[in-house]
Formats: C-alpha cells, structure tokens, sequence
C-alpha cells in the first residue's frame, strides 16, 4: 500500500522496497520493476535496483535492462561525435 499511495514520502517508500527483498524474485519483480521509470524519484528508483540485485537469479539483468534503456539519455547528435566522447 505504501508504494502505491501518492501521499507517501519517498523515505516510506524506499522502506516499503527494502521489505520487498524478503519475497522471491517472481513476486516483487513486477512491483520493483514498475518503479525504474523516470517519473520516480532517484531515491527510490535506487531502493529498487538494490533490492533487484541482491537476487541472485540470471532473470535480474532481464528485469533492469529495459528500464536502463528507458532512462538512459538518447545518444549525442552531431557529427556522430559528442564533447563527452560518445559514438553514434
């Protein structure tokens, strides 16, 4: 309930996570999932990676991946060259 109850402080909510990390991954992937987007905040879009990568199951990168391709910035534009070094 706390996870989903915008009233909750983001401090409630990143305690609420860290209880998902007693269930198995198959229960609580869904939930943490749904809160890597980037409308979270930073606090608990981390709780969340925390807790995913303390299963020890080949399913985690399954469950981060999508979202780190969802929060990752979209590539430099420009002469397929950028002042931080990335390539296009």
């Amino acid at each position: 309930a706390t996870l989903a109850r915008p009233a909750s402080t983001a401090k409630q909510r990143e305690q609420a996570i860290e209880m998902l990390a007693h269930g198995t991954l198959e229960e609580v992937k869904g939930p943490l999932a749904a809160l890597l987007i980037a409308k979270q905040p930073p606090c608990v879009q981390m709780a969340a990676v925390h807790v995913l990568t303390g299963f020890d199951s080949p399913a985690v990168p399954g469950v981060l991946l999508p979202a780190l391709r969802a929060l990752s910035p979209a590539p430099c534009g420009g002469g397929g060259r950028c002042p931080l070094g990335c390539v296009r």
